[in-house]
């Protein structure tokens, strides 16, 4: 599989309505992998929250949805996005190995 670059975006609010502090989430990223973080505002459940958009840089895909996927667990998400080449996948907590496969493919179609 070839490496390319991603984007995750990820609420700084847990499913739970409880805000994140924000330097952990940022020591826990740069823990992870190499990218560079962007605050932003995103919506969820129709209410505003601080993000981070996070470009990943020199990645599979596959690593790309097991990180999505690692962020929404350590950071109580309902899911974190992962978009390549206009195409978003949502990755929840408790997806499979299965589900991690089918995430996978959708995004190199461009689904």
């Amino acid at each position: 599989m070839e490496n390319v670059n991603v984007v995750l975006n990820l609420g700084l609010v847990t499913k739970n309505f409880i805000p994140l502090n924000k330097d952990m989430v940022y020591k826990i990223i740069a823990a992870s992998t190499d990218a560079t973080i962007t605050e932003c505002t995103g919506v969820y459940h129709g209410n505003l929250e601080p993000s981070l958009k996070i470009e990943i840089y020199d990645t599979t895909l596959k690593n790309a949805v097991k990180l999505a996927r690692k962020f929404a667990r350590t950071f109580n998400q309902e899911c974190v996005a992962v978009t390549y080449k206009w195409a978003t996948v949502f990755v929840d907590a408790s997806a499979t190995m299965d589900e991690h496969k089918q995430l996978v493919k959708r995004l190199a179609k461009g689904e």
